[in-house]
């Protein structure tokens, strides 16, 4: 399933053990320039990332990420830091579900599994945001 959603164009979800060695963070055709880039300072930045969240003060300020907003999911990203940055790196379907995309109006998201038709509605952004 999660490879259709990652992939709504194809027919059906199919397992795949070919790696295209050219399709991978930063350099990914797929993902676009703005990913990319990203992709790209994500790598160029992972030792200090990694630094600074086995550091004491991280800790003392992950103790208090409520009152920052921050999302719980970004612990299971920062402690897999080097899978994340590693050249075989492919997302699990664990990394696309804890994963979240800023959203700032109602986007609304049409999938067909198995001949069953699917809406999604984001209604975007915090609630605190709506309008």
């Amino acid at each position: 399933l999660m490879k259709f959603v990652v992939n709504p164009d194809s027919s059906a979800p199919q397992e795949s053990s070919e790696v295209d060695p050219d399709d991978w963070v930063g350099s990914s055709s797929k993902a676009g320039l703005a990913t990319n880039a990203e992709a790209k300072l994500f790598l160029k930045h992972v030792d200090a990332i990694r630094v600074l969240w086995q550091s004491n003060t991280m800790r003392k300020v992950w103790a208090k990420r409520a009152m920052a907003n921050v999302i719980d999911s970004h612990k299971e990203y920062l402690r897999e830091l080097s899978r994340l940055s590693s050249s075989d790196f492919r997302p699990s379907a664990r990394d696309i579900l804890l994963a979240r995309a800023r959203t700032t109006r109602v986007v609304k998201e049409q999938y067909r599994v198995d001949g069953i038709d699917f809406e999604m509605y984001d209604v975007g952004g915090q609630r605190s945001e709506h309008r």
